[in-house]
């Protein structure tokens, strides 16, 4: 299947108003070999195998014991920032200590930065820095083309909102409940959430 696909696919389940992600293992060029599709409204998930798509619905016991490992995590964040355009600079301030490195691979043309006092795992795309004092992140405004933190980062929102350029996605991986209601004194907008992720995009 092509990547460029996804964009047109709905779920079977929710009709045609509600999209699917590409979750990716595996590309060859421009074409998704292995992976899935997953509806972030109903939390279906459609298998990809050798490149065919299997439009089956997944049964709730199967999502409830589903372990999200890094490479998943880093697949679904890579999917919610969206379509890369070209070179980009990415924040990452989650907890994984493979998860910067793991979008890394996932995204070619992108510097990630990964913001925590974890050790990380190397890679020659990520740079790493370690949190000071104080909330104020340690980059220049709209700067930022995507940022992926996880609940209880020491990111707070409103940094992640004023680094993003306009259009930019934030990524709250396991959100809680906390993502919401600050969203609306901030420039994000929304997109989707579920209690795998939260995804805005800055206004």
């Amino acid at each position: 299947m092509r990547l460029e696909l996804t964009e047109v696919l709905a779920c079977p389940r929710c009709g045609t108003e509600h999209g699917l992600i590409a979750l990716i293992d595996e590309m060859d060029g421009r074409r998704i070999v292995t992976g899935r599709l997953d509806c972030p409204n109903c939390e279906d998930r459609h298998p990809i195998s050798e490149a065919i798509v299997q439009l089956l619905g997944s049964a709730p016991d199967d999502r409830a014991e589903a372990q999200e490992t890094p490479l998943d995590l880093a697949s679904m964040s890579t999917a919610l920032l969206g379509p890369p355009n070209g070179p980009e600079v990415l924040l990452v301030g989650a907890g994984s200590p493979s998860l910067a490195a793991s979008l890394a691979e996932l995204r070619p043309e992108a510097w990630v930065i990964s913001y925590s006092a974890l050790p990380q795992q190397t890679h020659d795309r990520v740079h790493r820095m370690v949190p000071g004092s104080g909330n104020a992140l340690p980059l220049r405004s709209a700067r930022v083309h995507g940022v992926v933190l996880s609940g209880g980062s020491s990111v707070d929102m409103a940094e992640a909102a004023r680094v993003l350029v306009p259009g930019g996605r934030l990524v709250i991986l396991a959100p809680g409940s906390e993502a919401s209601p600050e969203c609306e004194t901030l420039p994000l907008r929304e997109l989707a959430s579920d209690a795998r992720a939260w995804l805005g995009v800055k206004t």
